[in-house]
């Protein structure tokens, strides 16, 4: 993992692994489900990251 100097990049890296695993990295102990979707924030779609960015633009519409 590359880290910027002003840490811009370390964040949004973070940021990203932090996001894979809340919800789209299905997990054992939740019998296959995310953490969103176990507490309800299911995303809909065969790509979720496509769908979170798409969903993320049309917020900002």
């Amino acid at each position: 993992m590359m880290l910027a100097i002003d840490g811009w990049f370390h964040s949004t890296n973070v940021s990203g692994i932090i996001t894979q695993y809340n919800f789209v990295k299905p997990h054992q102990t939740l019998e296959g489900q995310t953490p969103a979707q176990r507490a309800g924030m299911e995303i809909k779609g065969k790509n979720k990251w496509l769908c979170m960015l798409e969903k993320t633009h049309q917020n900002d519409i």
